[in-house]
């Protein structure tokens, strides 16, 4: 939908990617959970309008990212509507892992304040990825009161785990004209903007998963010995 490579709008893509894989060279305290991850961004909100969508098929998405040699897709979005159900794009996403077994396709949950039941955003629904719904940052861990709730529709438990997703320090778009984070951390970029904001939601809370599930996976090749960990093994 948009070509341009800035983040124009919330910088919600910047933040996440940031999360996952952010060096802390301005702010240590800010870094990644994977600082030195490689990360393929896909730009799926169209900078005039901010309108979201993409061209062609989630399938076909993901196997290009698999070409270019991704193995763990974190997706920080869902698809409004048909909550809880299993779509078209549900079984995309299944099939491509079954197609491509060493892939793992990582899901926000979504957030839903109302706290009602199957509430789950698809594709999360798929079986054959991780959806990730939100914790609170303090020690107890709880499950934040936005985070959507399971099951999906047809029984299964959603999402699949919970990760940090309150306050979440990470980095600020500088071509961001709608940031909705506070300031945090420390420094700016060259228009006097603040370089990290803070913020809150499953997609900062499916950042954190991704970039532990990088960890992992790369902690079972290194550690464990086994060069091509499986989707299913990493979940």
């Amino acid at each position: 939908l948009d070509s341009s490579s800035a983040d124009r709008n919330s910088g919600h893509g910047t933040h996440v990617a940031l999360t996952i894989a952010g060096d802390g060279s301005s702010d240590s305290s800010a870094r990644g959970i994977a600082p030195a991850s490689s990360v393929i961004v896909y730009a799926l909100e169209h900078d005039p309008t901010g309108v979201f969508g993409r061209i062609g098929s989630i399938y076909d998405m993901l196997k290009h990212a698999e070409q270019e040699g991704s193995r763990v897709a974190v997706n920080a979005w869902g698809l409004n509507g048909n909550q809880g159900q299993y779509t078209a794009d549900s079984r995309s996403v299944d099939i491509f892992v079954r197609n491509n077994p060493t892939f793992l396709p990582i899901f926000s949950a979504g957030d839903d304040e109302m706290q009602n039941a199957s509430k789950i955003l698809a594709p999360s629904t798929a079986k054959n990825v991780l959806s990730i719904g939100a914790t609170t940052t303090s020690p107890s861990g709880e499950v934040a009161n936005f985070s959507a709730q399971g099951p999906s529709l047809d029984g299964r438990v959603k999402p699949d785990l919970v990760a940090p997703g309150v306050n979440i320090c990470s980095g600020r778009s500088e071509e961001a004209t709608t940031a909705i984070g506070a300031s945090c951390g420390t420094g700016t970029h060259a228009n006097g903007d603040p370089l990290y904001m803070s913020l809150t939601g499953s997609s900062q809370a499916t950042a954190v998963a991704g970039g532990t599930v990088s960890l992992i996976r790369e902690f079972i090749r290194e550690e464990v010995g086994i060069t091509s960990p499986t989707a299913s093994l990493l979940k």
